[in-house]
């Protein structure tokens, strides 16, 4: 066997007191370059590298094994850390620009989404064996690649989180054309590129081919435009969720799901101050809501705010859910005073509010008001909901009483 090693080995001993050895050198070497009035930049190249780099090659030549052993422990350090930085970088990225735009989305839909988004990454195969069932699972792409990060977390996001409750009810294609909507929305907020991404690789190609979701999505997106997707269709998709928990899926409620959408639709490409022939009200089995316009400033100058009172007054009358004051621009201390009128109603649960744009604009602006009916005072002991009967129903039950009581007037003796 070589025994050069050897006598390196009787020399400075064990590794452990190499390093000290290498250290004790390099702090020497520091001492005098600090106190010699040489240039440092000439003594640095010329002395300083060699000798401080001569301790570690003697240790290396006298622990030949060990000196990789070690190398490799710190390399696997040095990769670990740049591991987690990267995992940390992509995390910080994501989170941060979905929790900027929902934000805005929840204050919009409150209940129909989750306030924050937080991601876990799976680092192990155990790890993803112990997920519950129902976990979604996001692939994530490289640190660099971050538009592709974003749009794949904001896609689940749209597809998973957005009216849970609701998706079983809906028609397929309009849940499919939400989840478009909602992620463009989130991505417009973060990232144009994200949303050139989106468009171009996942709405493009889904709608190519199916010319009734084609349709749908671009109707939902002119909701959105309209300010009247978040504060009316899927503030109504929510409440049919709610309602809808733990019933099997009917066909007849996702078809109703479809005509509400067309519905808005008319609403929102209804021309400013067309009186027209289409219809304010959406009487369905299981969505019902009544949309009262406040567009008119000569009317209000006229009549004051009583023809918009009589329209809620009627629509509390007919049992509708949920009654919409709908108002732009300099209009909005009109549609104001109406809601402040029934502020408190004891036949309203609340009154909620939405303003498109910046919170503190007037001018363009979209004010929604949405008067939550309380249909409990619609009902009482021993009587059916009104809620559940019609025009005809109604005189077909009154007409019923009156010939009941006539059949048990009381015989005179």
């Amino acid at each position: 066997m070589s025994g050069s090693p050897r006598p390196v080995r009787l020399l400075i001993g064990t590794p452990r007191r190499a390093l000290v050895l290498a250290a004790l050198s390099c702090c020497a070497l520091l001492i005098c370059v600090t106190l010699i009035p040489w240039p440092r930049e000439l003594l640095t190249v010329l002395v300083a590298i060699p000798i401080g780099l001569t301790p570690f090659a003697v240790i290396v030549k006298a622990f030949p094994n060990e000196s990789k052993q070690l190398a490799a422990k710190g390399l696997a350090r040095i990769a670990w850390v740049s591991h987690e930085l990267e995992r940390q970088t992509v995390k910080q990225d994501v989170e941060g620009k979905l929790q900027a735009s929902l934000a805005r989305l929840s204050g919009t839909c409150v209940g129909a989404v989750p306030t924050s988004v937080r991601f876990e990454f799976l680092k192990s195969g155990e790890s993803l064996r112990e997920l519950p069932d129902g976990t979604f699972v996001v692939g994530i792409a490289h640190h660099d690649d971050w538009t592709r990060n974003v749009v794949a977390a904001a896609w689940a996001y749209a597809r998973l989180a957005v009216l849970p409750k609701a998706r079983l009810h809906l028609d397929p294609e309009v849940s499919q054309g939400i989840d478009f909507v909602v992620a463009k929305d989130l991505l417009s907020e973060s990232d144009p590129d994200a949303v050139a991404q989106f468009l171009e690789q996942i709405w493009s190609p889904a709608i190519r081919e199916r010319s009734r979701l084609r349709d749908l999505t671009l109707k939902l997106e002119r909701l959105r435009e309209d300010f009247l997707f978040h504060t009316v269709l899927v503030a109504e998709f929510r409440d049919l969720g709610t309602r809808m928990a733990g019933k099997f899926t009917q066909e007849d409620v996702a078809l109703e799901t479809a005509e509400f959408v067309e519905f808005l639709y008319s609403i929102a490409t209804r021309e400013h101050g067309d009186v027209g022939t289409a219809r304010l009200d959406f009487s369905g089995r299981e969505i019902k809501a009544k949309f009262i316009l406040v567009a008119k400033p000569a009317v209000y100058a006229a009549k004051g705010s009583d023809p918009y009172r009589k329209a809620v007054e009627w629509a509390l009358q007919h049992a509708h859910r949920s009654i919409y004051l709908l108002s732009r621009g300099r209009n909005s201390e009109y549609a104001q005073q109406v809601a402040d009128h029934f502020a408190e109603d004891e036949r309203l649960r609340s009154i909620e509010h939405w303003r498109s744009g910046n919170p503190g604009a007037t001018r363009g602006a979209v004010d929604v008001y949405r008067l939550n009916v309380d249909l409990r005072f619609l009902t009482g002991i021993g009587y059916e909901p009104l809620v559940a009967v019609g025009p005809g129903k109604q005189r077909e039950i009154l007409d019923a009483e009156w010939a009941s009581r006539r059949s048990v007037r009381p015989r005179a003796h």
